[in-house]
C-alpha cells in the first residue's frame, strides 16, 4: 500500500505543477489577435482589393462614398475601381 500511495503523490504533484504551469504562462496570442497586423507605434491599413496590410503611411489613400480607402498599389486601386478582385 505505501508504494501505491507514494505512486499516487507524484502522480497529483506532477498534475499540479503543469497546471501551476499553464496558469502563470504568458498567453499565446490567438487568430484574433493575429488577424490585424501591427509594426509598433504605425497603424495598418487592409487594401480592399488585394487583402494585403501595409503602414497607413505608405498607402494610396482614396474616398470613395465618403469611406477613406487604402490601396497597396495603382493596380490595386484600379482593379476595385472596375469591381475585380486583385491577385495577392
Amino acid at each position: 500500500m505505501g508504494i501505491l500511495r507514494t505512486l499516487l503523490i507524484v502522480l497529483l504533484v506532477i498534475l499540479a505543477v503543469r497546471m501551476l504551469r499553464r496558469l502563470l504562462a504568458p498567453r499565446r496570442p490567438t487568430f484574433e489577435d493575429r488577424a490585424t497586423p501591427s509594426i509598433e507605434g504605425e497603424e495598418m491599413v487592409r487594401d480592399p482589393a488585394c487583402g494585403k496590410y501595409l503602414p497607413r503611411r505608405g498607402a494610396l489613400s482614396e474616398r470613395v462614398n465618403g469611406e477613406a480607402l487604402h490601396f497597396c498599389s495603382d493596380e490595386c486601386r484600379e482593379a476595385f475601381a472596375r469591381g475585380v478582385r486583385a491577385l495577392p
